[in-house]
């Protein structure tokens, strides 16, 4: 889409105005870091341009996924490097050799001599030029000549290259020079090693806060004779290697020797380097110094600049990958001082600088990777607890949104958190004011509970992507696509015609969406794919006639040439991705009840009122069944599939079979003791441990190894007229839930404790369509209020719900009931656009009182 609207049709309008054989070239594609963006642009680019009025030149390493995608066979041509003729190749090298030390005239046995050690390597050959005519040739450029030319080409190991060699005489040159003191040199290869380590460039000013060198200059001045290998971009003095071998050379010991850089170690250095510039960070509270939480951080004046000034980009640097070195340096017991003053000192400031950076989900998985730091380092357990209570705190921030006014941190989360966790306990200081929050609820609040997202109409199908990044969402005749982490929208509305959206597949790669909907009009299924970055078209539509009923699953084959599709009608379905022609059906004896794909694409599982088959999708053979387990109301496969599972909600049970070895292996008693029969999806987590359900708006776990309910039940749903949606995120940390009332809920899979629900939080555009909440002269002035009533209470900030209690309580003397946390100073909330809190004591409105946050 954006290819076309940009690119392909502008360049078409003008194509009379451009001049013949024009030529774009894209250089170094494989040293784009985000692999998925550049197979779709290469996939772009190799699909869409052969009609435009340029020709385009894309160089490249041979990365595996490049080269696969090069010999696609789309390409009209191809020129490998390496396959030329060797004395082609030499005489363009001999060329460019010629042209780059035009100013000091080497003789031809020089140029001669370089040309044989550049071979075919123009990389060779541009970091010579580069060396022998540093500082535009006046740093003796003809003793850098012989410097090269006289180094025996034996001295580096045999496996080696020229360019070793070339490298290690600059390395030579740069770290050999007498005239440096040790403490240069340490200077030197400390810029040098995190030039190579860091995880995005940084400026020479952001070198030296990071590396505590406290002076531009000095950093200056050791990159400067490493000029060959690294590159300062002018302006913006940004660091960056010149080309990617010379990091590939240093983290190699055997080749670079003496200079090597050991990544562990170093990035074992940057994480505490990273840790203790977070700790310098002044001030240590409300960085931008934010006036008020009302209003979302977008909408606060000159934000942009106050957040330019305040965060700066070496701060940032270390609060978005700190964690990142923490895993690459492998770091064990060295660090824990570190990582306690961190959870139960800089935390919430850290939090400000990522939320201000629009980087929380930077932070979510951050403390992803903190959680399992402890575990892998055998931390003492008061750090295990505290590391796991922050990442639910950061998880849920994240994932709400009062994470769009960044005071909430200390205002909503803070203040609403259980006082008996780790971060209330080192973290409550910071904030105070009229409204203070008490009482058991506030302990025993769902703690799985991460947010709920409220949506425009139904939710009919749903989907994670395979790196959990992305959740698509089939409401009515649309998909949506969201961030897993906050619900904020990434792509979408898509439509497919009037058709109602039955069921949703991420391709293996993340890059496409297919969707199954139906017509019930024409009575026409549709199968239709999408890129989930340009929202383009890249599957159908296929219209499958005569499929006269609603698709209720489908997957990819790996190699995206077949769709295998199921219905709730007794026919499973193979179609070409390309035709949409049906290449096989296979047929079930009974009407089916459920049908799933396994994620490998290999085998189709079918359940009906009589039991449960499974086919290979490839031969049409059945690989195991026909079973007569029963009634199968709702059936899924592992995330490796290898297991299958299904339910029988008549029996309460859940049964789990070895995909490959036909047996049974566990059957759970799910009966949680309702007078409802049992219903609802069913989700297994990546390790194949614990099952999920949903029944009656609410989510269980079960642990399947030991037949428990480990957690559960949790409710957040509003009504829903049919099953709720149900499945873990990839890396099994969370349950997404989701059904047709419009809610999508977000658990922490980690909880294993059950608590009653007594705070939710929710995305609520339009409170005035909710339960009004008593006026203000119904306090002051109670007429009506007799004994306790059920009513649920919103606190909004601005015009967007932040939390919601749901208890009994009793308007008139505001004790606590049911073991309610409600305010110990301050009263009910009145809904207007601004916060009003009642004194309960006095009835009357507590005016110009606002949320307090202290300072340390």
């Amino acid at each position: 889409m954006q290819f076309d609207a940009l690119i392909a049709k502008p360049m078409l309008e003008v194509q009379h105005t451009l001049p013949e054989e024009l030529i774009v070239v894209i250089d170094a594609l494989d040293e784009c870091e985000q692999k998925e963006s550049t197979a779709r642009m290469l996939d772009v680019l190799l699909s869409k341009s052969a009609n435009l009025p340029v020709k385009f030149i894309v160089s490249s390493r041979p990365k595996s996924q490049i080269y696969d995608q090069m010999n696609g066979g789309r390409t009209r041509s191809q020129l490998v490097l390496h396959e030329l003729d060797k004395g082609e190749v030499q005489a363009d090298i001999e060329k460019y050799l010629r042209e780059g030390l035009a100013q000091m005239s080497p003789s031809e046995a020089q140029i001669a001599a370089l040309v044989e050690r550049a071979g075919i390597l123009f990389i060779y050959a541009a970091t010579a030029v580069r060396y022998i005519g540093h500082d535009n040739f006046h740093r003796k450029p003809a003793a850098r000549l012989r410097t090269i030319l006289d180094r025996p080409q034996g001295r580096i190991s045999a496996q080696s290259t020229e360019v070793d060699e070339l490298y290690t005489t600059i390395l030579e040159a740069a770290f050999e020079d007498e005239r440096l003191e040790d403490d240069d040199k340490m200077e030197m290869r400390q810029a040098l090693y995190t030039v190579i380590c860091a995880r995005e460039p940084l400026t020479v000013g952001g070198l030296s806060e990071l590396l505590q060198i406290n002076d531009t200059d000095c950093v200056r001045a050791a990159l400067r004779p490493l000029w060959s290998v690294v590159h300062v971009v002018a302006g913006s003095e940004l660091v960056t290697t010149l080309h990617a071998s010379f990091p590939d050379f240093m983290f190699d010991a055997t080749r670079s020797k003496a200079y090597h850089c050991n990544p562990e170690t170093h990035n074992r250095m940057l994480a505490e380097h990273c840790l203790e510039r977070i700790k310098r960070t002044q001030p240590q509270f409300n960085i931008c110094g934010l006036e008020s939480s009302y209003i979302p951080d977008h909408m606060v004046p000159n934000i942009q600049e106050r957040v330019a000034t305040a965060i700066s980009s070496d701060l940032l640097y270390a609060c978005r990958y700190w964690a990142d070195h923490v895993e690459a340096g492998k770091c064990a017991s060295t660090l824990t001082v570190q990582m306690q003053d961190f959870l139960s000192t800089r935390l919430l400031l850290w939090m400000e600088v990522l939320n201000l950076s629009k980087q929380m989900r930077t932070g979510a998985e951050c403390m992803k990777r903190v959680v399992e730091w402890c575990n892998r380092s055998e931390s003492d357990e008061e750090l295990v607890l505290l590391a796991n209570d922050a990442q639910r705190f950061v998880d849920t921030f994240a994932a709400n949104p009062v994470s769009q006014s960044t005071p909430h941190i200390y205002v909503s989360m803070l203040a609403f958190w259980p006082s008996s966790g780790p971060i209330a306990k080192h973290y409550m200081q910071f904030t105070h004011g009229p409204v203070e929050a008490e009482g058991t609820a506030l302990d025993q609040r769902q703690l799985a509970h991460l947010a709920t997202w409220v949506l425009e109409g139904g939710i009919g199908a749903m989907a994670v992507s395979p790196d959990g990044r992305y959740l698509a969402l089939g409401i009515g005749v649309v998909v949506l696509v969201v961030d897993s982490t906050s619900g904020q929208r990434v792509l979408g509305p898509l439509h497919d015609r009037s058709n109602t959206i039955s069921t949703i597949k991420f391709s293996p790669d993340c890059t496409r969406l297919i969707v199954g909907s139906f017509d019930d009009k024409s009575r026409h299924a549709t199968i239709i794919g999408w890129d989930i970055c340009t929202g383009d078209t890249v599957v159908g539509p296929l219209l499958l006639r005569g499929f006269a009923d609603t698709i209720s699953c489908l997957s990819f084959w790996p190699d995206y040439t077949c769709i295998a599709s199921g219905s709730y009608s007794r026919t499973v379905c193979l179609w070409n991705a390309d035709t949409g022609e049906k290449l096989r059906s296979l047929e079930v004896d009974d009407w089916l009840n459920v049908d799933a794909l396994s994620p490998d694409g290999k085998l189709i599982a079918a359940g009906s009122r009589k039991g449960l088959q499974v086919w290979n999708s490839q031969t049409g053979d059945i690989a195991f069944g026909s079973l007569s387990t029963g009634p199968v109301n709702a059936i899924t496969f592992s995330p490796d599939s290898s297991r299958i599972i299904h339910a029988n909600w008549y029996e309460a049970t859940i049964s789990v079979w070895d995909a490959q070895g036909r047996q049974l292996i566990h059957e759970l008693n799910v009966d949680i003791g309702c007078n409802v029969r049992m219903s609802g999806g069913i989700g297994c987590s990546p390790d194949n441990r614990h099952i999920a359900l949903s029944h009656h708006q609410a989510v269980y776990v079960w642990d399947v190894q030991n037949g428990k309910m480990v957690l559960g039940p949790l409710e957040g749903h509003t009504s829903s007229r049919f099953d709720t949606l149900i499945m873990f995120s990839p890396d099994g940390s969370r349950i997404i839930s989701a059904c047709d009332g419009g809610t999508v809920c977000t658990w922490d899979a980690r909880q294993h404790n059950l608590a009653p629900k007594s705070i939710n939080v929710l995305d609520d555009e339009d409170p005035s369509d909710d339960e009004e909440l008593p006026p203000a002269d119904s306090i002051t002035n109670p007429r009506s209020l007799e004994g306790l009533r059920p009513k649920r209470v919103r606190l909004f900030f601005g015009t967007r719900v932040a939390i919601e209690l749901k208890e009994l309580f009793d308007y008139e003397t505001g004790d606590d009931k049911e073991g309610l946390g409600f305010f110990k100073q301050a009263g009910l909330v009145n809904l207007e656009k601004e916060l009003e809190i009642y004194n309960l004591s006095t009835r009357e409105l507590e005016e110009g009182i606002e949320y307090g946050i202290a300072s340390d």
